[in-house]
């Protein structure tokens, strides 16, 4: 949606547009919400998958994504192995 925006800003769009995140970034989404405890999106989903070209990571994806509905307040990973899941941290005011 904003190729270059900085990983907090892509996560602030996301919370304050009420979308769940997509993303094939390993590492800052994760430490977003739970070391730096930023306000998560609806839900991120995390691919660990090979790139195996535009046309099969697509249909693996939009597969992926279709075959469940309860992805809200979750940090989803799904790789070649499965898919697996952890509850967003619970933040006090």
């Amino acid at each position: 949606m904003a190729p270059g925006t900085p990983d907090p800003g892509v996560m602030g769009i996301a919370v304050r547009e009420s979308r769940i995140l997509v993303t094939r970034d390993k590492k800052d989404f994760g430490a977003l919400i739970y070391q730096e405890r930023l306000p998560p999106p609806v839900a991120v989903i995390l691919f660990r998958i090979p790139d195996t070209g535009a046309a099969a990571m697509s249909a693996f994806v939009l597969a992926a994504i279709g075959a469940r509905s309860d992805w809200e307040g979750f940090f989803w990973v799904i790789d070649e192995a499965g898919v697996r899941w952890r509850d967003f941290p619970t933040y006090m005011p």
